[in-house]
């Protein structure tokens, strides 16, 4: 080979090198492979705050607390010890209707004490509810529980002496539960290990449970564990405690949380023809999926690939035929630089919707939203630090529905509200998007309003 083949050859090597690293940074640069939160997953998980309910527990020797979650209408998952094995106990679940506080009586409709697992029922027929799914989520991916820790029941517990004292006996006590009930808690951590411990209640017995890293304490027995695709994984049952080494002052360990699985929670249901919703499918963390890095098609990058593949070869046949591989070059050259100039138009250019604003107009309701909101997304409800705009309604949830924009049009979604949302008469179904018009009525409850759009 002689030294200008040489030449040729290092500066094909070279050139492909360079289309090599700016093809792999452009896919590194948008996000390929990268999984961040979205802000969908973020809206999924501030709405499962709703089916977590707090659940009172009152029997002849005191009270106790806990948490539980619907995982059907009018149907509460727990933990036994959270009820109690006193069936004379009265329970008492309290819960937000309509942005309100409310309370309902619990009845007993199945328990275990090996898994320490239990089932209640509320006259509820409409209420939101979780979904269950036995995939535990990979060591690195985000889990969350939810409930009531008991740090949070000191401000409380002053008052409920007060009550107490005042007199009123049991409905003096719930009044200020209710008046105090505040937000659910929500900590985030990771799956540690699924490994054998001590469980049930009263009598020990060895199973497999999850040992996890969020947060939590007494008042969290029986809230959910769930992936961030808010699918509950397990039942939050307890904390480790520090374990000390003998004779000295310092833990061995950090506390750990220990909740029970999901797979043991439904073959409970089954057991007991609880009704209840199961999902088989693995939470799939936010990434570009079949769009490729950047939103963009596959079969774009593999055209891309193609090009580069004929530009790598027509550089290597620049050694043997340097005017016929100048030739090659300069066309794919030429494609490469035409097919850029085309992903540049999807990559950096969001399509615009065709609207300018939209209206909704309803009694006490006016509300207007323009094409920068569209392209975000435009969340609508009662709790202003959650929106982007309020409705003081009073069936209004705190995060009710979200307007947006797709394929050149407006679309309305159902954020898994309280009372839901319809549309000319037509239910919603959560996170299932429906197309607005000119025209369209939306429906919470009793109040109408209409929309426009310019």
């Amino acid at each position: 080979m002689n030294g200008t083949n040489m030449r040729r050859l290092m500066t094909g090597i070279a050139a492909a090198a360079v289309f090599g690293l700016a093809l792999g940074g452009s896919a590194i640069l948008s996000g390929a492979g990268v999984a961040p939160a979205s802000a969908a997953d973020k809206a999924r998980l501030e709405d499962l705050r709703l089916p977590v309910v707090k659940i009172i527990k009152v029997s002849r020797k005191g009270a106790g607390v806990g948490t539980g979650f619907f995982i059907a209408p009018g149907i509460i998952a727990t933990n036994r010890h959270v009820i109690g094995t006193d069936k004379e106990a009265r329970l008492f679940v309290l819960l937000r209707r309509g942005g309100k506080p409310a309370i309902f009586v619990g009845k007993r409709i199945a328990e275990s004490g090996k898994l320490d697992l239990a089932i209640i029922k509320v006259p509820l027929t409409d209420h939101a509810t979780l979904k269950i799914t036995t995939n535990i989520p990979d060591l690195d991916h985000p889990v969350y529980s939810i409930g009531y820790p008991a740090h949070l029941e000191a401000v409380n517990k002053v008052k409920l002496r007060e009550a107490l004292k005042a007199g009123g006996g049991l409905r003096a006590f719930l009044l200020a539960y209710v008046r105090e009930l505040e937000q659910t808690n929500v900590t985030k951590g990771t799956v540690s290990k699924v490994d054998m411990s001590n469980w049930g209640f009263p009598t020990p017995s060895r199973l497999k449970v999850i040992f996890h890293t969020t947060k939590i304490s007494g008042g969290n027995s029986g809230g959910p564990l769930v992936d961030r695709c808010g699918r509950v994984i397990g039942v939050n049952t307890r904390v480790l405690t520090a374990v000390r080494s003998a004779g000295t002052k310092d833990a061995t360990f950090a506390a750990y949380s220990q909740a029970s699985r999901a797979e043991d929670l439904v073959q409970f249901l089954k057991q007991n023809n609880v009704p209840h919703t199961q999902v088989g499918d693995r939470c799939v963390l936010a990434t570009a999926g079949a769009a490729g890095p950047a939103g963009v098609p596959i079969y774009l990058w593999a055209v891309i690939g193609l090009v580069g593949l004929l530009a790598l070869s027509s550089m290597g046949f620049a050694i043997v035929a340097p005017r016929r591989a100048k030739q090659m070059a300069a066309s794919a050259g030429g494609a490469m630089t035409q097919m850029t100039r085309r992903m540049g138009t999807v990559v950096n250019r969001p399509t615009a919707p065709r609207i300018k604003e939209i209206r909704i107009v309803g009694e006490g309701v006016d509300l207007q939203i323009e094409t920068a909101g569209l392209l975000k997304g435009y969340v609508i409800g009662r709790d202003q630090t959650l929106c982007d705009a309020v409705l003081t309604i009073g069936n209004a949830s705190r995060r009710h529905f979200r307007i947006r924009h797709r394929g050149g049009r407006a679309v309305i979604e159902d954020l898994s509200s309280t009372n839901g949302t319809s549309l000319d008469g037509q239910v919603l179904k959560p996170y299932q998007s429906s197309p607005l018009k000119t025209g369209s009525k939306i429906s919470i409850g009793q109040t109408d309003m209409e929309v426009t759009i310019v």
